[in-house]
């Protein structure tokens, strides 16, 4: 969950906080590739992944940049580190730039059916 300090939205059901809600999932594993499927905003977007640069990673803008586009962008960098094929999990790194504090950011688990 991401909350941008600087807006705020009308709440929804879904997301009764106002937090813009980064989801992420994979869906299959193939030939050493990752297909996944992010959705940030309510925009779906889908990515295939693969254990080699540059095709590990991908960069999500957060919010638009401001005045000095140097020091005021804010992304989220998701990398493919590994898949366990005995307990069939991808290995993600998230790494979230902010380097003017314009976000907070919270990681929450999947919640168990």
């Amino acid at each position: 969950m991401i909350n941008r300090k600087e807006v705020t939205k009308k709440p929804t059901a879904e997301n009764p906080n106002n937090e813009y809600l980064l989801k992420l999932r994979w869906t299959l594993f193939t030939n050493n590739m990752l297909t996944l499927l992010v959705n940030y905003r309510g925009y779906p977007t889908q990515y295939v992944l693969e254990k080699k640069y540059p095709l590990e990673s991908v960069v999500i803008p957060l919010l638009p940049d401001g005045q000095n586009k140097m020091i005021s962008q804010t992304y989220a960098k998701i990398v493919f580190t590994d898949f366990d094929q005995r307990n069939k999990e991808a290995i993600l790194d998230i790494f979230i730039e902010d380097n003017q504090q314009r976000i907070e950011v919270e990681f929450k688990p999947k919640k168990k059916p």
